[in-house]
């Protein structure tokens, strides 16, 4: 039985090319002044970083004390759990050298790239420092990692290969995915690449921050060594231009398309928008511990409300840096409503399974909620059109609730709305099955 819940904020926000963000951060966890220790409140050098979105948690590699950390997303921040290592430095399987990427998979076991043992280690559900994992498998200096939550597909960089790895299905041998024909600017290499992200949600494709190149490319969905690459971001030799990157680390992409960089040896965080020949800096661009300032961020990441989190590595500190333009969700006139004035904010969600059966589709929020199914394509200005399902608070009077054969060659469309006009708030959407479900956010 799988379980999946995706958070649909109503009115709140949609990411877009006008989106900007608080220039100052919350420390939300770590130092505020950059000091590195080895107590549960503070951190050293931590690199990586998974978003625990049904928990609103975070869960972070904290390269210098060799553990594995996780912690709510709170203000102030909370006294975190070790859920892997901290043992002291080694390659036994309770120990790290070198932690960098990490992630959860859709049973929540847990995968750390341990660099200097060469490997990839897994973790089960709820580990503890005296948990001991067990190898996936044997990468050369794994760098960041990226977990497929349909397919269950692990993408590993290595570094020293100047290569990505994918693990089919989460296990077996790894597979060249991207690069691996030596350190070089061919567009078939890649040098010293550091981070790797899968968009299975918006483009199809495959992104890589190809450090030593000072660009970001991009690959198709099935490539392989043999495949050429696209240079989607910087490539103009290192610098602080607008058109220039420096050591970029790891990429983020929106349901725009739009290019999130952490650009680390320039302290400043890049959006590129597709197709563009520069980017524009959203966050940072100054060394420094001040809130405004970072120091080589790492990893970058959304919460829930399209906040932006921030791996600021040698200021030994998680930065949140609240959301402050975007734009609205879109209202229609609801069918079966008998007042053409009366307009719903609505979320348009694709929904795909990769095993046909049975699945239980519900809303968890504080405010009622109304969902239709649609088979194939939703038409705002004719909501009745392709129409094969409703329901509206019948979980608890307030809440929607779907149970239906969903066919996996089919495609399906949810429309959630809310049950009252002109509410606005935010709730999730949650699934049950005989597998995963992946509900991907159209409008």
């Amino acid at each position: 039985m799988a379980t999946y819940l995706k958070p649909i904020n109503l009115e709140l926000c949609t990411l877009s090319s006008q989106s900007t963000w608080s220039q100052t951060g919350t420390t939300i966890f770590g130092s505020q002044v950059g000091t590195a220790g080895s107590s549960l409140s503070l951190l050293s050098q931590p690199i990586g970083m998974y978003y625990d979105e049904p928990n609103n948690m975070l869960i972070v590699s904290d390269y210098g004390n060799y553990r594995v950390v996780q912690f709510p997303i709170t203000n102030p921040p909370s006294v975190a759990t070790v859920i892997a290592g901290g043992n002291g430095a080694g390659c036994n399987m309770n120990q790290f050298t070198t932690t960098i990427g990490v992630a959860l998979d859709s049973s929540r076991q847990l995968y750390v790239a341990d660099s200097n043992c060469n490997r990839v280690i897994r973790f089960p559900a709820n580990s503890n420092s005296t948990t001991s994992g067990t190898v996936v498998g044997s990468v050369g200096e794994p760098a960041n990692l990226f977990i497929n939550q349909l397919t269950g597909d692990i993408y590993v960089v290595s570094y020293i290969d100047n290569a990505v790895y994918k693990f089919i299905g989460g296990s077996g041998s790894p597979v060249v995915a991207a690069g691996g024909n030596g350190n070089g600017n061919a567009l078939n290499q890649l040098a010293g690449p550091n981070g790797v992200y899968y968009d299975n949600l918006y483009t199809n494709a495959l992104y890589v921050a190809d450090n030593g190149n000072n660009r970001v490319m991009k690959f198709p969905s099935d490539s392989t060594n043999a495949t050429y690459g696209t240079v989607v971001a910087g490539d103009n030799g290192a610098g602080s231009g607008a058109n220039q990157l420096y050591k970029p680390r790891t990429i983020l992409i929106d349901s725009s398309g739009a290019l999130y960089i952490s650009d680390g040896g320039n302290n400043r965080i890049q959006r590129w928008l597709q197709n563009a020949s520069s980017g524009t800096t959203i966050v940072g661009g100054t060394q420094g511990t001040a809130s405004n300032e970072l120091n080589f961020p790492e990893q970058i990441l959304f919460d829930k409300y399209n906040n932006l989190l921030v791996v600021d590595r040698n200021n030994n500190r998680i930065q949140l840096f609240n959301l402050t333009t975007c734009y609205s969700s879109a209202k229609y006139y609801r069918t079966g409503t008998c007042s053409n004035s009366r307009y719903y904010y609505y979320s348009v969600i694709l929904i795909n399974v990769n095993t046909s059966g049975c699945y239980t589709i519900q809303s968890q929020g504080d405010m009622n909620t109304s969902g239709y199914i649609y088979n194939n394509s939703f038409n705002a200005s004719v909501p009745s059109q392709n129409m094969i399902a409703f329901n509206y608070e019948d979980i608890d009077d307030s809440q929607f609730s779907f149970n239906l054969f969903i066919n996996a060659i089919t495609k399906y469309i949810l429309v959630a709305t809310t049950y009252d006009s002109n509410t606005i708030g935010a709730f999730s959407i949650i699934s049950n099955g005989i597998g995963p479900v992946q509900f991907v956010i159209q409008q």
